[in-house]
């Protein structure tokens, strides 16, 4: 009997509906008309663009306002639209190499 291919996106819903009726996580319904933003740079080599597509895909099931920005020439990294001091004109932007440790010779 062949496998029913079943999308990661489509098990991590059963997984997520399980908890939340056993109450080991919030409420799903919580999730719905939240405002969530998923970013994924283009030159992201850490995370694929597959993974972020299913994110976005997992918060928008559960009625979620999702933002999606995959279209950044950026790597991989973390940016904030409140900035590094709440401006909301200078994005907070992490990149792996700034977690990095410097290299020594």
């Amino acid at each position: 009997m062949p496998k029913t291919l079943v999308s990661p996106v489509i098990r991590k819903i059963f997984s997520i509906r399980s908890f939340s009726a056993l109450g080991l996580i919030d409420p799903i319904s919580n999730l719905a008309h939240r405002n969530i933003y998923v970013y994924h740079g283009l030159a992201d080599e850490v995370v694929s663009a597959p993974v972020a597509d299913e994110g976005a895909e997992f918060y928008e099931h559960f009625g979620a306002n999702v933002q999606y920005n995959s279209t950044s020439l950026a790597g991989h990294s973390w940016v904030s639209p409140l900035g590094l001091r709440g401006s909301r004109t200078r994005p907070l932007v992490l990149t792996s190499a700034l977690m990095r440790p410097a290299r020594t010779r």
